[in-house]
């Protein structure tokens, strides 16, 4: 269990897909290293849900790139926030003569810095909407496509799973049954376990059907909607 003393141990942070079913944020995160609670050191690559408390449940995800500079520059940027509010509030009220420009300057940092949490979150809106889909499992909301070689090795082949050759020939016939978070689990399983880029095309494909929008922004509104909309199998 990550651990601070004064600011200096590890910790988690939270990166990308951040998908709430009615409690806290299931996402993919990193274990960092971390001083004054900055991450200076990714060490492990997860995805945490089942929150209570500061209690948790994870499964290994794999590392990349995105995940690691999104986990630290989220947790950067909301220091940026919160010591150019600070610095720039008690400046402002000072006692002593005031500096408008050191006050300007803070203000600033922690305007571009909101403004960097803004263009994170916004560009996070796939990885969220794939997950919307995809529903809570036994793994939390991870994304299939995301999973370590040992947890994808469980995996029932594509012609036990689906009756069809391949995990992608299997997505345009769920989609057009309705059945939108079976479908998104083929493209996603056709992503880590076939063709990347044809697996990539067929979510997106799934995420630009006008019904699963529809469905996502329900489920949005009302996780409880989810079987109803996604998965007509189950609702």
């Amino acid at each position: 269990m990550p651990m601070t003393v004064n600011g200096i141990g590890t910790s988690i942070c939270p990166a990308r897909g951040f998908v709430k079913w009615g409690g806290e944020a299931d996402c993919d995160s990193i274990e960092c290293f971390v001083v004054a609670f900055l991450p200076l050191i990714p060490f492990k690559a997860i995805h945490t849900f089942g929150w209570a408390g500061n209690q948790y449940r994870a499964v290994p995800i794999r590392w990349s790139v995105g995940l690691i500079l999104r986990g630290m520059l989220m947790r950067w940027l909301w220091g940026g926030v919160v010591v150019g509010l600070l610095f720039g509030i008690i400046m402002l009220f000072a006692d002593k003569k005031r500096d408008p420009a050191a006050i300007i300057c803070f203000l600033t940092l922690a305007f571009a810095a909101g403004l960097g949490i803004l263009a994170l979150r916004w560009t996070d809106r796939r990885h969220k909407n794939i997950r919307y889909v995809l529903g809570v499992h036994d793994l939390g909301s991870s994304d299939p496509a995301t999973w370590t070689h040992d947890l994808l090795e469980n995996i029932r082949p594509a012609q036990e799973m689906y009756g069809t050759a391949g995990y992608s020939h299997a997505v345009e016939p769920l989609l057009d049954q309705g059945d939108f978070s079976r479908a998104m689990w083929a493209a996603r399983l056709a992503v880590a376990l076939e063709d990347r880029g044809n697996g990539e095309q067929l979510t997106d494909q799934v995420l630009g059907n006008p019904q699963v929008q529809e469905a996502i922004a329900e489920v949005r509104k009302n996780p409880y909607s989810w079987a109803r909309v996604m998965s007509p199998t189950k609702g």
